[in-house]
């Protein structure tokens, strides 16, 4: 019978050693998957950065013309979020139809967003307008 009382308290619970084995085990599975889920999150906040970039470039390229008049040269700003920006346009071929000159010409726009360790986001189009002085 006191084989059995003894025997009761040996199994009745768990002991420190395999309390401290189990620590351990969780510890080094966390060291492990930690990177990983910093990984993670470095990729998603350089995506957002990106995204936003990318808006950013398409805002600028899109008021060419319309917010701001076209004009040759080149235009640079800072944005929120430490970004910075240049607008670059350059007059392209003007049209011709049978032989005459058009009243229009075709401009190329390039706006360049960069920020950080010279990540950068370019974009371009081309854009006809009115000579100027007609």
């Amino acid at each position: 019978m006191l084989n059995r009382r003894s025997a009761r308290r040996r199994e009745a619970g768990f002991s420190l050693i395999e309390i401290v084995v189990a620590f351990a085990l969780v510890a080094a599975a966390l060291l492990i998957l930690l990177p990983g889920f910093a990984g993670s999150l470095g990729g998603a906040d350089s995506a957002r950065r990106y995204q936003m970039a990318l808006a950013l470039a398409e805002s600028k390229l899109a008021e060419s013309g319309v917010l701001t008049r076209i004009e040759v040269g080149t235009q640079t700003g800072e944005a929120e979020g430490g970004f910075d920006w240049r607008r670059e346009v350059k007059r392209g071929e003007s049209a011709s139809a049978g032989g005459e000159p058009q009243p229009v010409r075709a401009y190329l726009v390039n706006v360049t967003v960069s920020w950080g360790n010279a990540r950068r986001v370019d974009l371009a189009t081309t854009l006809l307008a009115a000579e100027p002085g007609r």
